[in-house]
């Protein structure tokens, strides 16, 4: 597939991802660079509760892709993502082995508005894995970050047979945690779209 083969999208994001674990560091002395404000709500928890909640919280991202294409101009979108949030951690809390950093699966549905080469639109959704690089005691939280999922498209080119395509991702980001609901986070993510050979050109 020639469409989005290498699409490269670069996200500024509004995100909030759910603090469960309190975070002890949080330097006041510092001021986040960030494009936009990432707003977090926090899951009601009840007292004396055993089990914990393995939902940590809804990340809103937004920013730009742009992909080349062999016959047109340039593929270009704005995308909208909302990212819902599950610690995996805590799906067996008796496991005697303690991941320090971030490790969730992410449910990932977007809609993305195509300003060229013409005027379409997309929506789908992937599932995610996210993985932190650091401990969670840290304020800045860089990660990494891999999905699949699926994606329909208005948009008809030559390079592509199908509107119907898988979507593979990877990307890496940071956040960084003003308190333990806010949180400011910068993304960089490569996408490839394949219809897995069902149709050609793919």
């Amino acid at each position: 597939m020639r469409l989005n083969k290498n699409s490269i999208i670069f996200i500024a994001i509004a995100a909030g991802s759910l603090n469960i674990h309190p975070r002890n560091v949080y330097p006041d002395n510092m001021k986040p660079l960030a494009f936009s404000l990432a707003a977090q709500t926090q899951a009601a928890s009840l007292a004396g509760q055993k089990k914990a909640r393995c939902f940590r919280g809804m990340e809103v991202l937004g920013g730009w892709g742009q992909a080349n294409l062999r016959y047109a101009r340039d593929y270009h979108f704005l995308p909208l993502i909302v990212d819902f949030d599950f610690d995996l951690k805590r799906l067996n809390p008796n496991l005697r082995y303690y991941f320090p950093g971030l490790l969730e699966l992410q449910i990932e549905p977007f809609f993305s508005l195509v300003l060229q080469p013409n005027r379409n639109v997309e929506i789908g959704g992937i599932f995610a894995l996210k993985t932190g690089l650091l401990s969670e005691s840290h304020a800045f939280q860089p990660y990494v970050k891999v999905g699949l999922g699926g994606i329909f498209m208005t948009q008809r080119a030559a390079e592509q047979s199908t509107q119907l395509n898988f979507c593979e991702s990877a990307g890496a980001g940071a956040h960084y945690f003003l308190d333990k609901k806010t949180a400011f986070t910068f993304e960089l993510r490569y996408r490839h779209l394949s219809n897995a050979n069902i149709k050609k050109p793919n």
